[in-house]
């Protein structure tokens, strides 16, 4: 399964049918087909453009912008939290985390949240994942900071 994460806004493809479901059940995670892929389902209605001081989904947006729902959330300074099922701030998030490097990526036994800030103060907002089921890991490559 694979795993885009761009500025908070998560695009899922199965690399064989059926992972998404058994992600889900095992992970108790929601994700909901949507286009050609599937994301949260909080995620579907992101629209293509904000307007400052509207609301865009739960959040009044600080730009006007039109582009890639991706696009908007950075153009707004916003992410995705994987446990509020929100968009906040990417500057609210003060987890630090620590990346194990493995070869040509990097290994994790959970997704990262967006906006996370690395021990050298990076921030990191996009990525891609590939969940291995074998070691219930992810292995993330093509990582992007603020």
């Amino acid at each position: 399964m694979k795993i885009n994460c761009r500025h908070g806004y998560f695009i899922v493809h199965e690399t064989e049918p059926g992972e998404v479901g058994r992600f889900s059940s095992v992970y108790d995670v929601e994700l909901a087909a949507f286009q050609d892929f599937y994301t949260f389902p909080f995620l579907i209605d992101a629209g293509n453009y904000s307007l400052e001081s509207n609301q865009y989904l739960n959040l009044a947006a600080v730009e006007t912008y039109e582009g890639d729902p991706w696009e908007v959330l950075r153009a707004n300074g916003f992410v995705y939290d994987l446990g509020l099922d929100l968009l906040i701030p990417v500057t609210s998030i003060t987890a630090v985390i620590t990346l194990q490097e493995s070869d040509f990526y990097y290994v994790s036994s959970g997704l990262i949240q967006p906006g996370s800030l690395l021990k050298s103060g990076q921030r990191l907002v996009d990525y891609t994942a590939w969940f291995d089921w074998k070691s219930s890991t992810f292995r993330y490559t093509e990582i992007g900071f603020l």
